[in-house]
């Protein structure tokens, strides 16, 4: 079949009339150019390019037997110039090239499509007012325009972005920058999972290029939508290189300085085993390949597709849009990680698609982020946790179906079309609890869309406190992770509760805490007291390098009595705390730890056999990579540790059954109790606790120089076993808010008093209620009172006259948008306010009258005052 000869004013018609016309406003506002130009490929003419006003093409084809418009584009002009990364100009020739070969079979099935594609021209040549009737389009909905190599700042100076992190400053791949414009669109992973090393054995650039993603938290605030001509700082270049980096080693990338290489058909593992997200590859012989584009479009999950060229090379781009207009053609939106560079819509879909041809080889196809399980929530009571569930804010969730484990049983689902992000579970006792989720997403449950299990540690005791008890036979270790978390060095703080029955008469020197080659926790003799404890490092062949000990210290460790053990290392200097009280601390340099591939052992030590067994209870372990006691402190029995981005490894040994130990800061699995010899014991401690209360809780404002605060007061008659109070604030009566701890009396047989002042007040409701807290950790809330705060009407000022400073009061609450010192006159003095106090320090102004002036949102006071003289 012959392609048919058109006119050039047949041509600008059809043309023109597509601007009319098309189901894209911005191609209806555009301005169509008089002439066009062709694109040639071995005398022959494949197609004609229009240009737009005020940016953008229209390519039409040379052919009536091929569907009218091949693509068009608002975003960018078209790039005439003939090299091998002018993706879109190599696309159009093998598109074109292989349309007209295929007029040449002249078969039926050939006939019939050359037809169809003659009817389009002929309706478009006859319509030239816009009709809704022809008007559908999705997207395009995706914001950042991303590209490799060759970015260009706001001053057209070249910088790294795509390429910041990669070998040589190579491009990071079209494969990994679509994926990385597809994970910015979710903004999601928050954190990777698991690491890979991509071994590039050939060409230009070679090594092993190794990337943990579990151990990165992706900056998606410092990240642009823009960077080429842009302004952008390193931050910004640095958290978009990352990105790139990283989905280029995800997909096993061979870097090449023309070029670097991969396979969309590798992107569904990466996306599943390194990002959080579930997707498939399908191929585009695949029978639903172009309804699951459109569904996918529709539903605003982008799309990334792989295209041939005219060279041999193919092209990933994205697909984040479709629109159909006259006729049956379908454009499908396409950014082509080039800067904006040949963005637009193409008929990629085309003509012959039915027939077994297409420059689209296969897309991946149903990329949908995974929910996740955030970090826990605690309540006041024993077992009120929350936990949430976090997703992205792209995601079109509609419920979600979890999961439950407990102290490393199997998953029970325990919620199957749950409709909040905030989990409540019903929890009756303490334990490891781990949970999976899964959303529900447009309607359907995507394969491979289950969360990572995520470690839920009840962290709060029971009616009584939970420990674990070694009687001088048993022990666990902490195996460290494939990250090394373990090897903490310069500054870091080892912590933990111990109660230490008796020494074991078959060693010496008990150990708590032993990590061979690098540090030891045990006990020795002391002359005024049952035990001390002592703390050293070791070099690679164990022997001592430096040594804090407690044994000079005034401090007596008795047995049967907890004892707080920290040690705390902040630059060059590392203390040795026993209940909060600093007991020795060094200059050593030799204090910063080794490196080591021993395990962490617990109630004993492992030199090739274990010996050295501690007689006694062990609650509460944590160790962190930042000094956090650099003097003295008040730590409390019953209050567990908590968890933050510094928490290196977190036992509460709390779990009361079962062997599996859980670490709430997520860096350790699998941690166990040892049967050899014997397990060591849980152990629950019930202690008889009695308050009685001579004067309830009460809350009375009170005015002070300062401002107005709240006086909280309560007193007690008789204490036995009480440890603390903690005294909760809330401004609705609903969310409370721990403001303080006071310290009880322990064992009291007379009235105490006690007293708070609460300065931090606010206009309005300010609710509060007290919780007494026993040694073993039982609590109670006993009793709440509630403030009301009125704001000032008035606003005065004192002493007056003053020789020195001048306070204001009835500030509080009120928003001041000026103060202003005037003196006789009418000029502004200087002066300086202190906004602590609400005072002006009048110290250096002449003796002499002043006005005070303050300008408030809806009035201004003036208020004259007097300096004196200073009396000497």
């Amino acid at each position: 079949m012959l392609k048919a000869q058109l006119s050039s004013d047949y041509r600008y018609k059809i043309a023109r009339n597509y601007l009319h016309t098309s189901f894209n406003k911005d191609m209806r506002l555009s301005k169509l150019d008089n002439n066009s130009t062709p694109i040639v490929n071995s005398n022959d003419t494949l197609a004609h390019v229009y240009s737009l006003k005020p940016k953008g093409f229209l390519i039409l084809a040379a052919s009536e037997f091929i569907s009218p418009i091949i693509a068009f584009s608002t975003e960018a002009n078209f790039d005439f110039s003939n090299h091998r990364d002018n993706i879109l100009l190599q696309m159009l020739r093998k598109d074109m090239t292989e349309q007209l070969a295929f007029l040449k079979t002249n078969d039926i099935r050939t006939r019939q499509i050359a037809n169809k594609n003659r009817a389009e021209w002929s309706l478009l040549a006859n319509i030239n007012k816009y009709s809704k009737d022809y008007d559908t389009q999705y997207g395009p909905f995706l914001s950042s325009i991303w590209g490799g190599v060759n970015c260009y700042d706001n001053h057209s100076r070249i910088i790294n972005v795509g390429n910041y992190y990669t070998p040589n400053h190579y491009s990071p791949g079209c494969v990994a920058t679509a994926m990385s414009i597809i994970m910015h669109y979710y903004e999601w992973p928050l954190q990777g999972v698991g690491n890979h090393t991509d071994y590039d054995n050939a060409g230009s650039s070679t090594g092993a290029y190794y990337a943990n993603f579990a151990a990165t938290k992706y900056s998606w605030p410092s990240m642009l939508d823009e960077y080429y001509h842009t302004n952008s700082n390193n931050n910004n270049r640095k958290a978009m290189g990352e990105l790139s980096y990283h989905c280029s080693i995800a997909v096993n990338m061979n870097f090449e300085y023309n070029g670097s290489s991969s396979n969309v058909n590798r992107v569904p593992d990466a996306f599943n085993n390194y990002f959080r997200f579930s997707s498939h590859y399908k191929t585009s012989s695949w029978y639903n390949f172009w309804p699951r584009m459109r569904e996918n479009i529709r539903n605003n999950q982008p799309v990334e597709i792989a295209i041939s060229k005219t060279n041999g090379e193919g092209h990933a781009v994205v697909c984040d849009g479709y629109g159909q207009d006259v006729g049956d053609i379908k454009y499908y939106h396409l950014q082509f990680g080039w800067w904006g560079s040949y963005d637009g819509w193409y008929n990629i879909q085309g003509s012959w698609s039915a027939s077994g041809y297409s420059i689209i080889d296969g897309a991946v196809f149903d990329i949908v982020p995974d929910a996740a399980i955030g970090s826990p929530i605690y309540g006041n009571n024993p077992f009120d946790v929350t936990v949430p569930i976090v997703v992205s804010d792209k995601l079109n969730w509609d419920s979600f179906k979890i999961w439950e484990s407990y102290n490393g049983g199997s998953y029970q689902l325990v919620e199957s079309n749950y409709t909040d992000v905030n989990y409540k579970p019903n929890i009756t006792k303490s334990g490891n609890y781990k949970y999976k989720v899964q959303a529900k997403v447009n309607g359907l449950y995507y394969s491979n869309n289950i969360s990572l299990p995520e470690e839920v540690l009840i962290k709060r005791k029971d009616s009584a406190l939970v420990n674990l008890a070694f009687d001088g036979n048993d022990s666990f270790f902490v195996k460290d992770n494939p990250f090394d978390d373990l090897d903490i060095s310069d500054n870091y703080t080892i912590e933990t509760w111990v109660n230490i029955k008796e020494l074991n008469a078959n060693s010496n020197w008990d150990v708590i805490m032993d990590r061979r080659t690098v540090f030891s926790l045990y006990l020795i003799d002391d002359t005024d007291a049952d035990y001390a404890v002592r703390f050293v490092t070791r070099d690679g062949s164990d022997n001592l390098v430096a040594s804090l000990r407690s044994d000079s210290s005034d401090i007596n460790l008795n047995f049967n009595e907890w004892v707080h053990i920290a040690i705390s290392r902040y630059d060059s200097i590392t203390f040795l705390f026993l209940n909060g009280k600093e007991v020795d601390s060094s200059l050593d340099t030799n204090f910063s730890l080794r490196y080591s591939v021993y395990a962490l052992n617990f109630g004993a030590r492992y030199w090739g056999g274990y010996s050295r067994y501690m007689i006694g209870d062990m609650d509460e372990v944590r160790i962190s990579d930042t000094a956090r006691y650099l003097q003295d402190f008040l730590p409390y029995r019953c209050m567990p540790f908590i968890t933050d981005s510094n928490t290196v490894l977190l036992l509460h040994l709390d779990e009361n059954s079962g062997n599996s130990l859980g670490d709430e800061s997520r860096h350790f699995y699998n941690t166990n109790l040892r049967s050899s010899p014997n397990y060591p014991n849980w152990e629950k401690q019930e202690q008889n606790v009695s308050v009685v209360y001579e004067e309830m809780f009460t809350a009375q404002s009170q005015i002070k120089n300062i401002g107005q605060l709240v006086i909280l007061a309560w007193s007690t008659s008789f204490e036995q076993g009480n440890s603390a109070f903690e005294i909760y604030k809330s401004r609705d009566n609903k969310t409370w808010e721990l403001i303080t701890t006071v310290d009880a009396n322990n064992n009291a047989n007379k009235i105490v008093d006690y007293k708070y002042e609460d300065a931090m007040v606010e206009l309005g409701d300010n609710y509060y209620k007290l919780k007494q807290i026993s040694n073993g950790c039982k609590y109670s809330f006993v009793g709440i009172d509630s403030v009301k705060i009125m704001p000032k009407t008035t606003i005065s000022i004192y002493p007056n006259p003053s020789s020195d400073k001048l306070y204001v009061e009835g500030l509080l609450g009120v928003k001041v948008l000026d103060v202003q010192v005037i003196d006789i006159m009418g000029k502004e003095v200087l002066f300086h306010l202190d906004s602590d106090n609400n005072s002006i320090d009048i110290s250096s102004f002449k003796a002499g009258l002043y006005f005070l002036k303050i300008e408030l949102e809806n009035r201004t006071y003036v208020q004259k005052f007097m300096k004196v003289r200073t009396l000497e």
